[in-house]
């Protein structure tokens, strides 16, 4: 700048210039320099014909020269007050202006030469970057590049100018940059050009893509974030829309296609792995799937090969940098398990080999399901059906993948079986409706199912079954009447009731019994009958044998749980393996019962009359006797006694162990209570099936009811005595199974069998 001509003037003039620039608000430089008010523009112009901030050193000297003159002046006219503001305004040359105005002549040589160099250096992004560094030239750049990267005239240019700022006028410095903004913005111009070349050249490739996406974050290095919304929204537009093209491209070539960072880690957060599947190679992931990759990659996961796993890595590496620099939404979606898609690639494809395999597995399953409709209709075509089934190679697939095959597999077993059944059912009309022919049907029967199950699944040769059921349902009504006769002239021994058993066996050859309803109805009604006719005859053996006569027969004796008849008791001693010698009054109104024990053990029942109820009387026992002499009974100590004799074991033997006392905690002194629970369970099994079949005495077989006299004999008075005692029969007997423990249903189960005993005796 040319500044005009600098001129001193009076003393007068100089005191004037005192006077208004002590007044004056101080003269702001730039933000690190102020001058006293002395030195405003305005008031050095006026007075002095140029700004303080234009004069040269000389300038200076000056007027410090004319100052000091007159300070001389009003120190020789002794006014003391002119004199000290002549030394105030020196003292401010001195220590302002003097200084300050050979820095800003040294700062404006050095800025107008290095803006020389600037305006003059070849456009490059690190010299725009570069050019940041100065105040007011690129004030929104944030980015720094390494000053080897522009040149070393450039860069000390800048490093000069930065030096300087601080001491140039402000307004100067604004020119200045407003040149080197203006050479900057024609940089920018030719960077935006070559960044739109470089994406429109952007191969069709997965890295290119990757490099195309990678533009958006890119250009805020390039040019430190220099560019305004229409800039950016330029490029974007550019990156987006070559970055469809190539997507495009490789979708159409069948290359690996990098999906964006937010599709990365959407996918990245369904990974689960806790989800495999096992196959012949190990096992595998789910999220592995093709249906789950190629829709994001658009390549299976069994077809990538190093550069698709070496796009993957920079892919993920690239999102998740961009993911914690900032950026909100994407940042969400890498926390929100997003993350899981980590990498190496290699990680991901470590399980490929077990994901063949199952892909294996499913063209096998495909080609499994094409061939049923070739297999020959014949037992051939049934093992061939199998060996579709069992196909080793489907090893890898579940139920759900397999259902369409084995539901087409069921569809042509079943025209098979239909093919296969027709002769045997063609021949179900062939048999006589007589016994023979019933026989010879459920034979037929039985041998043709039997064939069936090798190869035939129950549902199968259901045709067959229903077919025969029809048949056999017209032989037997035929065969019926002929099989009551046969039952009719079956003598009433023992030995015919195995008989009966073997004869309805003979008719239900073929497993289906339960359909002979009317035979085995007629079998076990005369079985019944056969068995209580035997059961009558050793009964009435054993009471002749004892002479007892009909009225003795009659007598009440008070038992284990109450009432029995006395020819009843001595009938079911005997069942229990004690033999009965005879009856007899005996002294003092008394009556003897001799017999001997199972343990062989001779011995005589002396019972007395007494009241067992509400005017009524009946035989209690008081003493049994035998070669060691008397022992006399308390009424516990006789239904101990009568309860352990009836099971079949020794009741002097309880009585002289102590335990025959019944208290209800005992089994009648026969053995513990527990002991006798794990005996009896082995029974009850058997006779709880009885009870599942709705099993009556008229009902069941010679066998079943040996088990339930068995079962009644050994197990049902003794605990049901227990009950009995302490009145616990009744109460179980009146509660809802449903409310009973284990326990009690055991002991209501054996109450109701001993009475069922007593019934039956």
């Amino acid at each position: 700048m040319t500044a005009a001509a600098f001129e001193i003037p009076d003393c007068e003039g100089l005191s004037g210039w005192i006077e208004r620039g002590t007044a004056a608000e101080p003269r702001r430089v730039n933000e690190t320099m102020s001058l006293s008010g002395l030195f405003g523009d305005e008031l050095s112009t006026g007075v002095f014909g140029n700004r303080a901030i234009d004069w040269s050193s000389e300038d200076v000297k000056a007027l410090n020269v004319a100052l000091a003159g007159c300070g001389k002046e009003a120190r020789r006219a002794k006014d003391k007050d002119v004199e000290g503001r002549f030394n105030v305004a020196r003292n401010a040359v001195n220590k302002e202006i003097r200084n300050a105005v050979v820095r800003i002549e040294r700062a404006r040589a050095a800025v107008a030469e290095g803006e020389a160099v600037l305006l003059a250096a070849p456009a490059s992004a690190e010299f725009y970057l570069a050019l940041g560094d100065l105040p007011g030239v690129g004030a929104d750049i944030v980015g720094r590049a390494p000053r080897r990267q522009i040149t070393p005239e450039a860069a000390v240019a800048i490093r000069t100018l930065g030096q300087q700022v601080v001491y140039m006028p402000e307004e100067e410095w604004a020119e200045t940059t407003g040149r080197l903004n203006a050479r900057r913005d024609e940089i920018k111009v030719g960077l935006l050009d070559e960044v739109r070349t470089e994406i429109a050249n952007a191969p069709e490739s997965a890295d290119g893509l990757l490099s195309t996406r990678e533009m958006m974050s890119e250009i805020d290095t390039r040019f430190g974030n220099g560019l305004d919304d229409a800039e950016r929204a330029d490029i974007a537009k550019a990156v987006e829309g070559r970055s469809e093209a190539i997507r495009a491209a490789l979708a159409a070539s069948g290359g690996f296609q990098p999906p964006t960072c937010e599709d990365l880690f959407r996918w990245g957060a369904t990974i689960d792995w806790s989800r495999a599947r096992n196959t012949r190679q190990g096992p595998f992931y789910l999220f592995m799937l093709d249906d789950r990759i190629v829709p994001v990659f658009g390549r299976s996961i069994r077809d990538w090969d190093e550069a698709d796993a070496a796009a993957y890595d920079r892919l993920y590496q690239s999102c998740e940098a961009r993911a914690r620099s900032g950026d909100p939404a994407l940042l969400e979606l890498y926390r929100n398990r997003g993350a899981n898609a980590r990498g190496p690639a290699a990680r991901l494809q470590q399980n490929v080999p077990a994901l063949e395999d199952y892909y294996e597995a499913l063209a096998a399953l495909e080609e499994n399901q094409g061939a049923i409709a070739g297999v020959s209709v014949d037992r051939a075509g049934l093992d061939a059906l199998q060996g579709l089934v069992n196909d080793p190679r489907l090893a890898a697939l579940d139920q759900d993948e397999r259902r369409q095959l084995n539901i087409a597999v069921g569809t042509k077993r079943e025209q098979i079986a239909r093919e296969y059944l027709k002769p045997d059912i063609e021949r179900l009309s062939d048999f006589d409706d007589d016994l023979e022919g019933l026989k010879a049907l459920s034979a037929y029967a039985a041998e043709r199912r039997a064939d069936y199950a090798r190869f035939l699944r129950p549902i199968e040769w259901l045709p067959f079954d229903q077919a025969y059921r029809k048949a056999r349902a017209t032989v037997a009504e035929g065969a019926f009447e002929e099989y009551q006769d046969y039952l009719a002239d079956l003598p009433e021994n023992a030995e015919s009731i195995a008989t009966i058993d073997a004869a309805v066996q003979s008719l239900a050859v073929d497993g289906m019994s339960a359909d002979l309803g009317p035979f085995v109805a007629a079998s076990q009604k005369r079985a019944a009958d056969i068995l209580t006719a035997v059961r009558e005859k050793e009964c009435r053996d054993v009471q002749d044998e004892a002479d007892l006569g009909s009225r003795d027969r009659k007598r009440i004796v008070l038992g284990p749980d109450g009432k029995v008849e006395l020819g009843r008791m001595v009938c079911a001693l005997a069942r229990a393996g004690n033999k009965v010698h005879e009856f007899d009054d005996g002294d003092d109104d008394t009556y003897e019962l001799k017999l001997t024990s199972t343990d062989q053990n001779y011995q005589t029942v002396i019972f007395h009359e007494a009241e067992i109820g509400p005017d009524e009387t009946g035989l209690v026992g008081k003493a049994v006797s035998d070669a060691n002499g008397r022992h006399e009974l308390s009424l516990l100590e006789w239904k101990g006694y009568i309860a352990t004799m009836l099971a079949g074991q020794s009741g002097l033997a309880a009585l002289s162990s102590g335990a025959a006392a019944y208290s209800g905690n005992s089994a009648a002194g026969i053995q513990p209570q527990s002991d006798l629970r794990r005996e009896y369970a082995r029974c009850r099994t058997r006779v709880r099936d009885m009870e599942a079949r709705n099993l009556t005495p008229e009902t069941m077989s010679a066998e079943e009811k040996q088990t339930l006299v068995s079962c009644l004999v050994r197990f049902g008075q003794t605990l049901a005595t227990t009950a009995i005692e302490d009145g616990r029969c009744e109460q179980l007997l009146a509660m809802p199974e449903s409310q009973l423990s284990p326990e009690q249903r055991d002991d209501a189960l054996a109450c109701t069998m001993f009475q069922q005993m007593l019934a039956s005796e």
